[in-house]
């Protein structure tokens, strides 16, 4: 058979006696990132960046903008594809006074400018630490953010909201509260579940005099057409009661199936929590940490105390591109104020800190006590180095402790693709005398760092690679 390739700079003309090929194609990247191999088939969304940083509100400080202008290298943030993720710790003020802590440790952040970010706090009695991460995507996402505000007599809202990819989702939430007591936690604790695609809804478990709330809410939505993403969600009532949906429940931990089973190698869980009323303020009642099993064939979600009951709304998301999630489980963290996660916990596969994010959860083993808010608030970042910079371990740190309460922590490192093919993306057909152009999508510390690219073409449905469309070919000359 005769055979003809002709390339100008990446587009591609084929001749042949068939009158029609599928593509299968595989890209190798060289460059200071070293040797990948990638193939793509299907849509796939692509994260251009994440930037990582700490800031500090200080004392007597409610609203603290950060400047992202030294870490964007002249290229501003894309508000409508860029998700805020942080963590904050901050100390009680006084032991007699730990009824004020949601004031000042509540803290809701947002993207306010392409340059900026926003937090913001009721109160500034003390001083509060702030881990964040900024993920940006060149493709294949959105992010839909805004705030409301939930009056004290309020309990649950449904906002509209500008239109979603419904089962494609996933909710994250900040907020700043206005008013804070030892026993009142619940007032300030909410779940956020999508409705439908334009509706989203909001609850809490208690309302009560001053207890208003500003809530901030980001959406991550994938794109319709996003077949390397699928997001599954729910909800579990942790109630020592086995319900329909649920392998087992003792009280302390609820086991949920997944059926089909995940890669739990190529996942995010991410869930938010709405406390029984009567749990009072109790942390060991209404704190959970959850985690997906090794094999994926379940979720476990765990706290302490199996008194009262505490409903979880959990988004779980399976990637079909090279992702890459390592998660662990931490337990009975006591006198440390600082954990380090590493090879030995779990952490055993460097990732590169530009495309990667961490998540965390918490529980606490506490009895009854109702003021042990810090020491379950942890703020988490990946520690890198190099260059392009490579983490190896997580760090996560609260500011106190106390004798009796040990805090059990499931934590997730996700690292994403660095490259993916958008064009051919899976089942074209080219005909034959047609110039059709070769297009991917990439993390900018690709171009950063000088990586370049080689397409390779198969006849084979992949099998093997032995026809070469172009080397040398700068990562940048995708797009």
């Amino acid at each position: 058979m005769k055979k003809t390739i002709y390339i100008t700079k990446q587009k591609l003309t084929m001749g042949r006696t068939k009158k029609f090929f599928k593509r299968f194609l595989f890209l190798f990247l060289f460059g200071a990132l070293g040797l990948f191999l990638l193939a793509s088939y299907g849509y796939a969304f692509q994260v251009k960046r994440v930037i990582r940083g700490a800031a500090n509100m200080a004392a007597n400080t409610e609203a603290l903008p950060v400047d992202l202008t030294s870490f964007l290298g002249g290229e501003p943030l894309n508000t409508d594809r860029t998700l805020l993720i942080f963590s904050t710790s901050c100390p009680a003020q006084a032991t007699n006074n730990e009824g004020l802590y949601r004031q000042y440790g509540d803290i809701c952040g947002t993207v306010d400018d392409p340059q900026t970010l926003l937090f913001t706090r009721r109160t500034s009695t003390m001083a509060a630490n702030i881990e964040y991460m900024v993920i940006e995507f060149a493709s294949g996402a959105t992010v839909v953010s805004g705030m409301t505000t939930f009056p004290e007599t309020t309990l649950a809202k449904t906002i509209t909201i500008s239109q979603v990819t419904y089962g494609k989702s996933i909710v994250f939430l900040s907020q700043r509260s206005w008013n804070s007591e030892l026993v009142r936690d619940e007032a300030n604790i909410f779940a956020g579940h999508l409705l439908s695609a334009t509706q989203l809804r909001l609850e809490r478990s208690e309302q009560r005099n001053g207890y208003n709330v500003d809530l901030a809410y980001q959406i991550l939505s994938f794109d319709q057409t996003e077949g390397d993403v699928e997001v599954r969600y729910g909800e579990v009532n942790l109630n020592g009661t086995k319900e329909a949906n649920e392998s087992s429940d003792s009280g302390t931990a609820v086991v949920v199936p997944l059926n089909p089973s995940v890669s739990a190698s190529k996942s995010l869980l991410m869930f938010t929590t709405l406390p029984n009323v009567n749990v009072n303020g109790v942390e060991s009642q209404y704190a959970v940490d959850g985690i997906v099993s090794s094999d994926g064939s379940s979720i476990t979600f765990r706290r302490t105390s199996s008194t009262n009951s505490v409903i979880i709304r959990y988004y779980l998301a399976e990637f079909k591109n090279n992702v890459l999630t390592q998660t662990n489980r931490q337990i009975n963290i006591t006198s440390d104020t600082s954990t380090t996660i590493s090879s030995g916990q779990g952490f055993s596969t460097p990732t590169y800190a530009n495309r990667s994010i961490a998540l965390f959860s918490v529980s606490v083993s506490s009895g009854t006590n109702t003021d042990n808010l810090d020491e379950i608030r942890f703020r988490g970042q990946l520690n890198a180095s190099g260059s392009p910079p490579l983490s190896s371990t997580l760090t996560l740190t609260r500011e106190v402790t106390d004798t009796g309460v040990s805090a059990n922590i499931s934590w997730q490192v996700i690292e994403f693709p660095p490259l993916n093919l958008t064009s051919p993306n899976g089942g074209e057909i080219w005909k034959v005398g047609e110039t059709r152009n070769i297009t991917w999508e990439y993390a900018k510390e690709l171009k950063d760092n000088s990586v370049t690219v080689k397409l390779l073409l198969s006849q084979n449905g992949g099998s093997s690679f032995p026809l070469l469309i172009t080397t040398n070919r700068p990562v940048q000359d995708g797009n």
